[in-house]
């Protein structure tokens, strides 16, 4: 494998490793907007959001296929972990503590967005229980309903 420039494994697993920071930063930033149901901030950071995710889908790809091009399945985690811990070229050792790092990057991504979802299930639990009381409320209301109908007992269809 050649190690210049965009064709280094090392210098792909850097690029990934700052995408995934600057999704890591998205993630964070959208957290602190959910908790402050903040609509703008949400929306504005949902477009950001998908262009790092799609960055970051290249970037994976371009590391698989530097992986495939040196014989190692990259889609297969314990064959990369055999790779990356019994290889002594001087490539894959400089790319150890890269690995390291972009492991605990992925895994803090997902635990954050798995943070975030649970917010936003939060907020369309307590947006469905308010409807419903609402809903319930409108329905016990004597008089014209939303659908321009007569309810209850003054008025008669």
């Amino acid at each position: 494998m050649s190690t210049s420039g965009d064709s280094s494994l090392p210098a792909a697993l850097e690029r990934e490793l700052a995408s995934l920071e600057h999704l890591q930063t998205l993630l964070d930033k959208e957290q602190q907007a959910l908790l402050a149901s903040d609509e703008v901030t949400i929306t504005t950071l949902a477009s950001a959001k998908a262009n790092t995710l799609q960055e970051l889908a290249g970037l994976v790809d371009k590391r698989m296929g530097l992986l495939a091009s040196v014989g190692v399945p990259g889609a297969d985690p314990a064959a990369l972990a055999r790779h990356v811990q019994e290889s002594n070229s001087p490539e894959q050792i400089a790319c150890r503590p890269l690995w390291k790092r972009l492991a605990s990057g992925w895994r803090k991504a997902t635990a954050t967005n798995a943070m975030n979802a649970q917010i936003v299930q939060m907020h369309l639990a307590r947006a469905a229980r308010a409807l419903n009381v609402l809903s319930q409320a409108a329905w016990a209301i004597e008089g014209y309903g939303a659908d321009g109908r007569t309810r209850g007992t003054y008025f008669t269809a």
